[in-house]
């Protein structure tokens, strides 16, 4: 009887420390206009209004509720040689092609999240050389 309930109270320990981390490491989701498509993660999304929510294991949510569209992607956690104060995705534009390259979730710091090219645009590198970079600021 002892040893069930002790393996019932360090479950529930284990769970309310999970979950404690869980909901300190969910930072709040950041608003964006994008007033064009662009590819993320091998998938073409469409132009409009994204709520981008960042985890501590590089995963990164895209979710355009008015459009029903969505991806899932991973990133690299980057530290920077700059600061940004602003909140930001940018985008590497090929002629009229844009591919998300980076995502600024946090203001004031030298940390995002760094996307590896996509098979298309590693192509558009081949075909046309390097890209202009694209910044759109964001809001939380």
């Amino acid at each position: 009887m002892k040893l069930k309930t002790m393996r019932q109270s360090i479950v529930s320990g284990v769970i309310a420390v999970l979950t404690i981390t869980a909901a300190h490491a969910q930072p709040a989701a950041i608003s964006v206009t994008i007033p064009f498509d662009y590819s993320a993660g091998g998938k073409v999304l469409p132009a409009g209004e994204y709520k981008v929510q960042t985890g501590a294991n590089g995963v990164i949510m895209l979710r355009n509720f008015e459009q029903g569209a969505s991806a899932m992607i991973f990133g690299n956690r980057v530290q920077s040689n700059k600061v940004s104060q602003d909140v930001k995705l940018v985008f590497h534009r090929y002629d009229d092609s844009y591919f998300l390259s980076e995502v600024w979730a946090d203001p004031g710091t030298s940390r995002s999240f760094s996307l590896r090219p996509s098979r298309a645009e590693r192509e558009q590198i081949a075909n046309l050389g390097a890209p202009v970079t694209v910044g759109l600021t964001a809001h939380r």
